[in-house]
């Protein structure tokens, strides 16, 4: 398992934090290339791809192109950590 899944699969199960979390991924086209989700709109946490609540309906985001996850201001992981 990765170490981004199971940090958000702790964040949701364990500490019941997921809804306080913002999570960066790789966007192109996006500010900077840059967009933000927060945990709340995560559907599904997946091997490989995250499932999340966009307007109009869910995309999926591969973990490889997330760069960041804070809860509450605080970086809990960088995607230099893997």
């Amino acid at each position: 398992m990765s170490r981004l899944r199971e940090l958000l699969n702790r964040l949701k199960w364990s500490e019941d934090a997921l809804e306080h979390a913002v999570i960066w991924y790789i966007h192109r086209g996006g500010p900077d290339d840059l967009a933000t989700v927060s945990g709340g709109d995560i559907l599904d946490i997946g091997r490989s791809f995250l499932l999340i609540r966009r307007e109009g309906g869910t995309v999926s985001i591969p973990h490889h192109r997330v760069v960041r996850v804070e809860v509450e201001g605080k970086a809990v992981y960088s995607g230099s950590d893997q």
